[in-house]
């Protein structure tokens, strides 16, 4: 058996400057795959200003059962040249591992190609049913540290993929697109992988967002995070005294959290009075099949104004790093099923 490391998870640069501190990713000395997952977590708790002070961030994570963060780095391997025993032993991966992708390109037995996320590639080696040291070998490298419990490997180097525009919503989302990998091959929804962050957006955006269950989220905490009540979203209203209202309320929830922080409320407590238009950081990460599933349903004009907007920037920079979302570019550019 012949194992091809096909592809994974690889930086997409700003066109112009960085904004927010997406810059961090840049100033590393771990692979873009480690610094990925690092930031994500670190997004969380908004300390992405301390990226890179501590080495073993992303093992305590993971000794602390905080896995979520590993879903942000992807990862493809070829098989190719298998026996039958071979063929059917890859095939029950899928078993042990759900959230692996399997597929057959080449027909019977020529070729099996897996992809996935890290977590659940670790989920596969820890079973140990896998050739775990073939697969360490092609895909260690990518990521040291999170497969840091499998033994020490040299980084493979990397560079960035492309460089893609930061998109911005009328109501002030700023959307950027973190990672992306590179296949050219045919069928390769579930191969091709995209990583956003969506800024300055709101709480109530995001209760959308993490309905696409097959997706993977990282979100500031507001539980870790001191809130500012300042920032948050205003919907968009033709009425002056609807507008006015909003900031009304939304000044007077912002002035009962600082009171009940004041009395020495803990953040989780006192986040309650917070409203639902808190402005928000979130990472989203999934494979093309999930974004093509977020496209028809959150471009179309039935959908919320601002995951809509947010939806629509999502779709332009998918667009420009892949082909595969030509059919999706034509349908909603033609104005068919958006407003």
């Amino acid at each position: 058996m012949e194992i091809r490391l096909l592809t994974r998870s690889e930086q997409v640069l700003p066109l112009g400057e960085f904004t927010s501190d997406t810059s961090v990713l840049s100033k590393r000395e771990d692979t873009f795959t480690d610094s990925l997952v690092e930031y994500a977590a670190r997004l969380c708790y908004n300390s992405t200003g301390r990226m890179g002070d501590s080495p073993t961030f992303i093992r305590k994570r993971i000794e602390e059962g905080h896995e979520d963060v590993l879903e942000h780095g992807w990862i493809a391997l070829s098989f190719t040249k298998m026996d039958y025993g071979e063929f059917i032993n890859t095939i029950y991966w899928k078993h042990v591992a759900p959230h692996l992708h399997m597929f057959t390109p080449a027909g019977y037995c020529d070729e099996v190609i897996v992809s996935g996320n890290i977590r659940a590639w670790i989920q596969l080696l820890r079973t140990g049913l896998a050739p775990n040291d073939e697969i360490l070998r092609r895909i260690g490298g990518v990521a040291p540290k999170s497969f840091g419990e499998f033994g020490e490997f040299e980084k493979r180097n990397d560079f960035p993929y492309q460089r893609m525009t930061t998109g911005t919503t009328d109501l002030g989302a700023t959307v950027t697109m973190l990672g992306s990998t590179r296949y050219t091959g045919r069928d390769g929804d579930n191969i091709r992988h995209a990583t956003f962050l969506f800024e300055k957006v709101s709480r109530a955006f995001t209760h959308q967002l993490v309905r696409h269950r097959t997706g993977s989220f990282s979100q500031e905490s507001q539980r870790y995070v001191e809130s500012n009540g300042a920032s948050c979203v205003i919907p968009r209203s033709k009425n002056p005294e609807a507008v006015r209202l909003f900031r009304e309320h939304m000044e007077s929830c912002t002035l009962l959290y600082k009171r009940l922080r004041e009395m020495g409320e803990l953040k989780e407590d006192a986040r309650g009075v917070l409203p639902t238009m808190a402005a928000t950081r979130i990472v989203m990460s999934g494979p093309h099949s999930m974004w093509r599933h977020f496209i028809w349903q959150r471009c179309h004009k039935s959908a919320q104004r601002e995951i809509r907007l947010v939806a629509d920037e999502v779709l332009k920079m998918l667009s420009m790093s892949s082909n595969s979302f030509d059919h999706e570019q034509r349908t909603f550019s033609k104005g068919k099923i958006c407003e």
